[in-house]
């Protein structure tokens, strides 16, 4: 018989006494309340998250009276440390409020049985003493490493493998042979064996007062969120079998049979506990609190756990091919005959594609990163069954979910009745492209499109930044955690059903420099998924080439090259102009379009693309009998005007002053008495930055005190030896833009 009377010591209890029971709704109000208060003073919102509380009808607050501010400040701790356990967020070294990104995670799925599956199985303790570092101390002095739900759940499995009327725990057992186990790595043979040979012999383990006290209150609530996670069940009563007797059991927690096996894939893996040995607990405490509460944050790379086990097998999903250096060199130099891109700029978003990233290319408008989605899809892995076909789609306000993943939207059938119907997302759509389904099988399938075979589809979302950023992608970036997307479907009378994210599918998609702001708003699962890479414009330095480039594109599609190339003649080989043989009026009015618009740029930075329009136009328009400073004038009206909206009076004034009047002359009339001289002074610097004028900072600084000799001023004219074109239009439009800026 196996005697377990001793008195269990006070550390070896599995510290969950700031631990609160829950239901998912109750969870759910708790996290979006919590979000309210991201990033503010946490100390400094005690009663205000109280208050919350009781309005949102959070049941274990429900006691409570609004009034009783003190009440409700004293009770604080004991309601929000259970969600700083669940890693839901912490207060960081600045007294702020971090919403953690598992959180955030939640509050787009609202699974709470994924949710605790995944917090469970790396749930370390001691927990609410972290707040004592001296009995954290003790834990690591002990070499404790105790992850509760692994070690139970391997106890009970291998209770389930001897009998599966066995596979129960009581509130006993768990306390007097499972709680004195110093790590879940424990090889539970041993526990397993006193717990069969205690019930065969019919053995009621004892507790003592103090341990029964601890079982009724605090074991019940641990019970409750095994409970949670849908693997076990507390019922108010079993029938156990105790020394060959029935015997009534209360308080057990049992095994559902029916995710046994899930149970067992689950527990074979590893898991790690938080290292609080890295930390010297005398002085680092709180990085080490911090540290924890980020390691309990973070979203674990299988978030969603499948809890059944799938019908549906996947045949033929392979990676995304690493492609050879030879291939990458050789789709640079197709890819640099399109646009004008720096090779590690290519070579970095390769990179982050094969590595199983989705990319984000952000930069100025026209900067050709559709484009340059496309050609980076198709060449770089031609050599692989013709690469990637990109299907497109363009990103609008009115974007939801529905857009994205897929819903169900309203039609007239033939007799004129409204049904429903489900419509798939733009990403279930190309994902789904990419499968091809027999009976319980889905086989990876080739794309046919224009009579080409591509390897698969992948999807390019441009003017990303136009769509509600939480509103039509936040579902997207938890189904990318989980590779898999689940959306509406009329099958077999089911709500939903799900369709694996094939291993090499990838999105790419496109934001505005402008607009990048937005990225900020699901900063965390954005930037998880997606790799941010830059596109710039060419640097002045690099005028000659991008003059090279624009021309090239602009003649690309048009009937009237032989006509051009009379006039421009370009060097293929050094992507120059040769300018000893070209139109000299030709190239006059090419310069100085490049030269207002690059300095234009220094205000609103704008892409090649917009230059390609503007030379397009000026060779049409010359050709059809116009003038080049007419035809050079309708290109700004036509290309920049549209531009330039919304920006400051002094920004417009600068520009005018620089493509049609005197920049001298603007800045020469400024006094730094005037209430708004500082933005010509940041106008100045601009021009200076253009003329890269040696000792800039000196010449600004006597800008700024009004010291530049009357003599000194014209070596800051831009036109200086250089006749300008006449732009009669545009200047007039920029007055107008002038005025309309001055009364906002």
């Amino acid at each position: 018989m196996v005697e377990l009377t001793e008195e269990l010591d006070e550390d070896f209890y599995w510290t969950i006494s700031r631990l609160k029971n829950f239901e998912p709704n109750n969870l759910t109000l708790w996290v979006e309340i919590l979000k309210k208060y991201d990033g503010q003073n946490w100390s400094g919102s005690r009663t205000a998250v109280m208050k919350d509380l009781l309005d949102a009808r959070y049941t274990n607050v429900k006691d409570l009276q609004v009034a009783d501010e003190e009440l409700l400040d004293k009770r604080f701790q004991s309601h929000v440390s259970f969600m700083f356990a669940l890693g839901l967020g912490y207060e960081n070294q600045d007294g702020l409020f971090v919403l953690s990104p598992i959180a955030r995670t939640y509050l787009n799925r609202k699974n709470t049985e994924d949710f605790m599956i995944q917090q469970m199985v790396r749930w370390q303790m001691p927990n609410g003493s972290i707040r004592v570092k001296e009995k954290l101390q003790k834990w690591l002095d002990d070499s404790r490493s105790v992850i509760p739900f692994v070690l139970t759940m391997k106890t009970l499995l291998r209770l389930y493998s001897q009998s599966e009327i066995e596979a129960y725990l009581t509130n006993e057992e768990i306390v007097k042979i499972l709680m004195p186990l110093k790590t879940h790595l424990t090889n539970v043979d041993e526990q397993v064996r006193l717990i069969v040979e205690g019930r065969k012999a019919g053995h009621s383990i004892r507790l003592s007062e103090r341990e029964q006290e601890r079982a009724r209150e605090d074991l019940k609530i641990l019970l409750s969120y095994f409970e949670a996670t849908g693997l076990c069940y507390v019922p108010k009563s079993l029938i156990g079998n105790i020394g060959g007797k029935a015997v009534q059991l209360s308080d057990v927690l049992v095994l559902r049979r029916d995710k046994a096996e899930f149970a067992k894939r689950l527990i074979s893996r590893e898991y790690a506990p938080f290292d609080f040995s890295k930390f010297n607990l005398a002085n680092q405490f709180q990085e080490a609190k911090i540290g924890w509460f980020q390691y309990y944050g973070s979203v674990p790379d299988d978030w969603r756990v499948d809890m059944t086990v799938t019908s549906v097998a996947l045949e033929g999903d392979t990676d995304l091919p690493i492609p050879s250096k030879e291939e990458i060199d050789s789709a640079i130099v197709e890819i640099r005959k399109e646009l004008m891109i720096e090779d590690n700029v290519v070579r970095q978003i390769v990179a982050n594609l094969v590595a199983g990233r989705h990319v984000l290319l952000v930069g100025p408008i026209a900067t050709g990163k559709t484009h340059l989605a496309t050609l980076i899809s198709q060449l770089i892995w031609k050599n692989h069954n013709n690469g990637y076909y990109s299907e497109m789609t363009t990103a609008t306000s009115e974007w939801t979910t529905q857009d994205v993943i897929g819903g169900i939207y309203p039609k007239l059938d033939e007799n004129g009745s409204v049904i429903y119907t489900v419509q798939r997302g733009c990403v279930t759509d190309t994902v789904w492209q990419n499968w091809s389904e027999t009976g319980t099988v889905l086989q990876r399938s080739k794309h046919n499109h224009g009579g080409v075979e591509y390897r698969g589809v992948w999807l390019i979302v441009d003017e990303f930044n136009r769509a509600n950023i939480d509103k039509a992608f936040g579902e997207l970036f938890t189904a990318l955690e989980y590779k898999a997307l689940k959306y509406p479907t009329s099958k077999d009378n089911r709500r939903t059903e799900e369709v694996p994210i094939p291993k090499d599918y990838r999105i790419i998609a496109t934001l505005n420099t402008f607009d990048k702001h937005f990225l900020f708003k699901l900063s965390d699962a954005l930037k998880r998924r997606f790799a941010y890479i830059e596109l710039l414009p060419p640097s002045k330095e690099k005028s000659e080439e991008e003059k090279y480039y624009v021309i090239t594109r602009s003649l690309k599609d048009l009937p009237v090259v032989p006509e051009i190339a009379k006039k421009i003649e370009l060097d293929p080989q050094t992507h120059t102009i040769r300018r000893g043989t070209s139109d000299k009026a030709f190239l006059k009015i090419l310069d100085s379009a490049h030269d207002m618009f690059s300095f234009i740029r220094l205000t609103k930075n704008m892409g090649t693309g917009i230059l390609n329009s503007m030379f397009r136009l000026v060779f049409v328009d010359n050709l059809m009998g116009a003038d080049l400073d007419s035809s050079l004038d309708n290109a700004f009206i036509s290309n920049v005007i549209p531009q330039l909206e919304n920006l400051p009076t002094w920004s417009l004034e600068s520009i005018q002053a620089f493509c049609c009047g005197s920049m001298i002359d603007l800045f020469r009339e400024k006094k730094p008495v005037q209430a708004d001289f500082i933005n010509y002074q940041r106008e100045f610097e601009r021009l200076l930055d253009f003329l890269r004028i040696e000792k800039s900072v000196k010449v600004a600084e006597q800008y700024r005190k009004d010291e530049i000799a009357e003599g000194d001023w014209g070596k800051y004219d831009p036109w200086a030896g250089k006749a300008r074109p006449k732009l009669p239009f545009f200047q007039q439009s920029l007055e107008d833009l002038i005025r309309e800026s001055e009364t906002l």
